[in-house]
C-alpha cells in the first residue's frame, strides 16, 4: 500500500469517528459547553483530515472530485462572506467570532471543507459509507441513552451538561428536536438500505422509537410539521420507483415509514395537548426565543438601505450589531427586550442582512442546485441509501431557511450533502481526475488543491484557538464565583488572552480588574510605596483591557459598557478626566445600540455620582420613553429627586417602580423609606411589610417598618419590630439602645442613635 493510500485510509477512519462521536460528545467539565466540545471535535478532525488528504493529493500526483454541480455552489458561500468582509472591514467577529458561531467565514469555510471531504473521500465507495452512516446511527443512540439517564436521574449534572431539565448533550433544547427529527426520518428511510442487514436493523428500530420519544417530549410544530413533509416525500419517492403503490404488498412492506408519518402527522395536530398532559419531571421548558420575521424584516429594510449594503451586507456575523442599531423599539416591553440576538428568524434571513444580496443568492443557488440534482436523482434508478440522505438534506437546507440550526446541525447539514454526493458517485455524477502540476492546467488545479487545505486548515485552527481562549475564559469566571480570588481569576483570562485575545477575553480582564482595584484600594498595607505601585500597574493593565476590547469590537456595545463602568469607577475616586472618559464611552455604548435603556440608566447612575441630579433625571426620562416599563430607572429616578429633596416626585417614581418590579423587595424598601423620609407613614409601613413579604430578614426594612409604626402610635408593634431585628444580629448595639428607648416609653431615635447605621438591606 503506498503512503498516499494509508493518508486516505486515516481520513476515512477520521471522518466516520467523527460521525460517531459528534451526535453525544461533550466535555463533563462546567467551563467547557457543550457546542463548544462539539466544535472542537470537528474543528480539530477537520484539521487533520484536510492536512492528511493535501498531502495525499501532493503525494499521489492527482485529486478525484465528483463533478456536482453541489460542490461548485457551495464555494460561493464563502466566497460571498469574503467579499462582505473585505467591503465591511476585516473584523475578527466576522472573520472567526467565538468559534461556535455559524455566521462566519471560518464556519462557512469548515463546513464547505466537510462536504467537499466526505464527497471526495466516500466517493464511490459504498462499503465505506454504510459504516459511517452506522456509526452515526450508534452515536445517536448514545445521545438518547444519555437523554433517557437524564430524565431517570435529574439529579445527576454530569459537570453542568444537565444543569435543567432541557440541557442535553447536543446543543439547546430547540437543536436537539431538529436532530431527532433527521434520526426519526433517516432511521425509518434507511430500514430499505443495506444499513439494515444483521443486528443494526434493531439499532434502526431504537433510534427511531428514542426520536420519536424525544420529539413527543420536545413538541416542537415547525420539527413535526417537517417529519411529516419528509416521511410523506419519501413514500412517494418508493412508490414512484417500486410501482404498484395500492398493492398490499406494498403497504405491508413500507408499514413503519406509513406509521412513521401518521404519528408526525398526529401529533402535529395534537402534540401540544399531549405534551401538556405529561408528567412534570418529563416535560421541559418548551423556548424557542428568536426575533420574528417581521422583527427580522424590519431590522433588514433599515440595515440595508444602501446599495453597498444591500449587495454585500453589514458583514458576516454582525447581526447582534444590527439587531441593537435597529430593532423595533416595541421589542422593550417584551420580557426579551435585553437579549442580545446573534440571529434572526431563521439562518438564511440572517446571511441576508449580514452577506447581503450576495449571501441570500449564494445560498438560493446551493438550495435550488441541490434541489435539481435530488430531482434528477428520484427519477433515476438510484438506490435507498441515496433516497434516504436526499430527503434528509432537504430537511436540513429547510430548517436553515426556517429556523436556526446553530453550527453542529450546520455541520451535519454539509456531512449529509457529502455522503449524498459520494453514495451516487460515480453512476450518477462522474469522477474526474485532476492531475495535479504537469502542465499550466495541472498547476491551476495544484493551487486550487494547496488552496483548500490551508483555508480548511486555518479555519479548523483558528476555531481551535478561539475555542481555548473561550474556554478559558469561563474557568476564570467560574474560579471567581466559586473562590472570589479575582487575582487567581486575573491571572487565567490573562493566559486566555495569550493564546487568542478576544473581545469577552479583554472585557472579562476589565471586571476582574475592577475588582483587584477594589481589594486593593481596601487593603491595609503597611508599604505603601508598594501597593501604590500595584495600584498603579494594575489600574494601567485594566484601562488597557478596556481599550483592547472597543479596538477588537468597536461595535458592541458591551465592550463601551465595560470600559465606561471602569472610568466610571475612577470618576467615583475623583480621577481626573475619569468623569469625560466614562460619559464620552456611555454615550458610544448608546451609539451603539440606541434602542437600550441600558447606556442611559448607566448614565445616569455616573450624573448621580457626580451630584447632577438633574442630568441624571434628563436621562433617567430618555430610558423611560424606550422602556415605559423600566422599574430600575424609576428606582434611580426616586434617587435623583430625594437628592434634590424633592420627595412627592421621588415617591412617584419609587411608587412606579414597585408597580413595574412587584417581586422586588429592595424596590419595596426604596418606597418605604422616601415615605418614611417624606413623614408619609401609613405608605412606608405598607411598602415595608411588603419588602419584608418577599425578604423575610431584610435588616433595613424591619429597622424602618420598626420606626414607622412608632409613628403611626403603635409602639408594641414596633418593640416586636425592633426584638426580631435583634434576633438577627444580637451584638447591634443601635438596636439595643432603640428596643431600650421603647420600653422606657422614650421615642426610639435620640441623639445618641440616631448616626447608627443599622446593618445592610441584603
Amino acid at each position: 500500500m503506498q503512503f498516499y493510500e494509508r493518508l486516505d485510509s486515516l481520513v476515512r477512519w477520521l471522518l466516520i469517528g467523527l460521525l460517531g462521536l459528534v451526535p453525544f460528545i461533550f466535555v463533563p467539565i462546567a467551563w467547557i459547553g457543550v457546542i463548544q466540545s462539539k466544535v472542537m471535535l470537528i474543528a480539530v478532525v477537520l484539521f487533520f483530515a484536510a492536512l492528511f488528504w493535501t498531502l495525499a493529493r501532493l503525494l499521489e500526483g492527482s485529486a478525484w472530485i465528483p463533478w456536482s454541480g453541489v460542490l461548485a455552489a457551495a464555494t460561493l458561500i464563502p466566497l460571498a462572506y469574503t467579499i462582505s468582509i473585505c467591503i465591511n472591514g476585516f473584523e475578527q467577529l466576522s472573520i472567526i467570532g467565538s468559534g461556535t458561531d455559524a455566521d462566519t467565514l471560518a464556519g462557512a469555510l469548515i463546513a464547505f471543507s466537510i462536504l467537499v471531504l466526505y464527497a471526495t473521500v466516500f466517493a464511490g465507495r459504498s462499503g465505506t459509507i454504510v459504516s459511517a452512516l452506522r456509526a452515526f446511527i450508534a452515536g445517536t443512540i448514545v445521545l438518547m441513552a444519555l437523554e433517557v439517564v437524564h430524565f431517570a436521574l435529574p439529579s445527576a449534572s454530569l459537570g453542568g451538561v444537565f444543569a435543567s431539565l432541557s440541557a442535553n448533550p447536543f446543543g439547546t433544547w430547540n437543536q436537539l428536536a431538529m436532530f431527532a427529527g433527521l434520526m426519526l426520518f433517516s432511521s425509518v428511510a434507511l430500514l430499505y438500505s443495506a444499513i439494515a442487514r444483521g443486528p443494526w436493523r434493531y439499532a434502526l428500530y431504537a433510534c427511531a422509537l428514542f426520536s420519536t420519544a424525544l420529539l413527543v417530549v420536545a413538541n416542537f410544530f415547525d420539527v413535526w410539521a417537517s417529519v411529516s413533509v419528509a416521511l410523506v416525500v419519501f413514500l412517494l419517492i418508493r412508490a414512484y420507483k417500486v410501482g404498484d403503490a395500492f398493492s398490499e404488498s406494498f403497504w405491508r412492506a413500507h408499514m413503519v415509514p406509513i406509521a412513521a408519518a401518521i404519528i408526525a402527522l398526529f401529533f402535529l395536530v395534537f402534540g401540544t395537548f399531549v405534551s401538556n398532559v405529561l408528567p412534570e419531571q418529563i416535560r421541559p421548558a418548551n423556548v424557542d426565543v428568536r426575533p420574528s420575521w417581521v422583527g427580522t424584516l424590519s431590522v433588514g429594510k433599515q440595515s440595508l438601505a444602501s446599495p453597498l449594503a444591500l449587495l454585500f451586507g453589514s458583514g458576516p456575523n454582525t447581526f447582534t450589531r444590527e439587531w441593537g442599531l435597529h430593532k423595533p423599539v416595541q421589542v422593550n416591553q417584551t420580557p426579551f427586550w435585553n437579549t442580545d440576538f446573534n440571529a434572526g428568524v431563521a439562518s438564511i434571513p440572517t446571511s441576508f442582512i449580514t452577506s447581503g444580496l450576495a449571501g441570500v443568492i449564494a445560498w438560493i443557488l446551493l438550495i435550488l442546485v441541490a434541489l435539481f440534482s435530488i430531482a434528477r436523482l428520484w427519477l433515476s434508478q438510484s438506490h435507498s441509501v441515496s433516497d434516504a440522505l436526499s430527503v434528509a438534506a432537504i430537511y436540513l437546507l429547510a430548517l436553515h431557511a426556517l429556523s436556526v440550526p446553530g453550527i453542529v446541525l450546520g455541520i451535519i447539514t454539509s456531512i449529509v450533502l457529502g455522503l449524498l454526493i459520494a453514495s451516487v458517485t460515480p453512476q450518477f455524477f462522474p469522477l474526474r481526475e485532476c492531475v495535479l502540476g504537469r502542465s499550466v492546467r495541472g498547476s491551476v488545479q495544484m493551487i486550487g488543491v494547496l488552496l483548500f487545505g490551508a483555508l480548511a486548515v486555518l479555519a479548523a485552527g483558528g476555531t481551535v484557538l478561539v475555542l481555548a481562549t473561550d474556554i478559558q475564559v469561563n474557568r476564570g469566571i467560574l474560579m471567581y464565583n466559586a473562590t472570589r480570588d479575582a487575582a487567581r481569576a486575573s491571572a487565567m483570562i490573562t493566559r486566555a488572552i495569550s493564546i487568542y485575545p478576544t473581545d469577552r477575553a479583554h472585557r472579562a480582564a476589565v471586571e476582574l480588574g475592577l475588582l483587584q482595584l477594589r481589594d486593593l484600594g481596601n487593603a491595609n498595607n503597611p508599604d505603601q510605596e508598594a501597593a501604590r505601585a500595584r495600584l498603579q500597574s494594575t489600574l494601567e493593565q485594566t484601562i488597557q483591557h478596556g481599550l483592547s476590547a472597543v479596538s477588537i469590537d468597536g461595535g458592541a456595545y458591551q465592550n463601551w459598557l465595560g470600559l465606561a463602568a471602569l472610568y466610571a469607577e475612577l470618576a467615583g475616586a475623583n480621577v481626573e478626566g475619569a468623569y469625560d472618559n466614562a460619559r464620552a464611552a456611555y454615550e458610544r455604548a448608546l451609539a451603539e445600540n440606541p434602542t437600550s435603556p441600558l447606556p442611559l440608566l448607566n448614565l445616569a447612575r455616573l450624573e448621580l455620582l457626580q451630584n447632577k441630579p438633574d442630568q441624571a433625571l434628563i436621562q433617567l426620562d430618555k430610558a423611560v420613553q424606550l422602556k415605559p416599563d423600566f422599574a430600575a430607572a424609576y428606582y434611580l429616578a426616586s434617587q435623583a429627586y430625594a437628592a434634590q429633596n424633592d420627595l412627592q416626585n421621588a415617591m412617584r417614581a419609587a411608587a412606579k417602580a414597585v408597580e413595574n418590579a412587584q417581586a422586588d423587595a429592595q424596590a419595596w424598601y426604596n418606597f418605604g423609606l422616601i415615605a418614611y423620609t417624606a413623614n408619609e407613614y401609613q405608605q412606608a409601613a405598607t411598602a415595608l411589610e411588603q419588602a419584608l413579604t418577599r425578604q423575610e430578614k431584610f435588616a433595613n426594612a424591619m429597622y424602618i417598618l420598626g420606626l414607622s409604626y412608632y409613628e403611626l402610635k403603635r409602639p408594641e408593634d414596633a418593640t416586636k419590630m425592633f426584638e426580631a431585628l435583634l434576633q438577627l444580629d444580637p451584638d447591634q448595639a443601635s438596636v439595643k439602645q432603640v428596643l431600650e428607648n421603647l420600653r422606657s416609653g422614650r421615642p426610639p431615635i435620640t441623639p445618641a442613635t440616631a448616626t447608627s447605621t443599622p446593618v445592610q438591606p441584603r
